[in-house]
């Protein structure tokens, strides 16, 4: 040790490690109280916690989920912005709700690269998910569809 240090460091591995709160929240997923469940995916979605474990609790729901906490767990998986939900999400795209459909298929078109051809393969060929990354401001000089109808007649060519 050099005289100069009076403290050595020990660094540790990090293993993260999913705490108590997060782990109970994450079993009321599973809880018989419909209320308690739709609470559960609703924390989940502010907190936005990015463990697998949690993602996998979510996906778990799913599967006698009544369409109130599917939307919950949907909103839960849009603010997560994973794509470990993909295989949870996609078969949501056969679900009987018209809404339901459509999340799904925003969740999976906003992970991109081949969930996108997933998508295309069930006959949405209008799927951008581009613009999330698109700069909209308008550049100097450049007309836009917004102009008023009014000012057209003041436009130089």
């Amino acid at each position: 040790m050099r005289p100069h240090c009076k403290y050595a460091v020990v660094l540790l591995p990090y293993r993260p490690v999913m705490d108590k709160t997060l782990q109970t929240i994450c079993n009321m997923l599973q809880s018989p109280d419909g209320m308690r469940r739709c609470a559960a995916a609703m924390v989940i979605a502010e907190l936005r916690p990015k463990e697998d474990v949690v993602i996998k609790a979510l996906g778990a729901s799913l599967k006698d989920a009544n369409q109130l906490l599917t939307r919950y767990v949907l909103e839960a998986f849009e603010a997560l912005d994973s794509r470990a939900v993909v295989p949870y999400v996609l078969p949501l795209l056969e679900a009987p709700e018209t809404e339901t459909k459509l999340r799904a298929a925003a969740i999976i078109a906003r992970t991109g690269g081949e969930n996108v051809i997933t998508l295309r393969g069930i006959g949405s060929q209008n799927i951008d998910f581009r613009t999330r990354h698109a700069d909209f401001t308008t550049p100097e000089g450049v007309r836009w569809l917004g102009t008023s109808i009014a000012s057209l007649s003041n436009l130089q060519p």
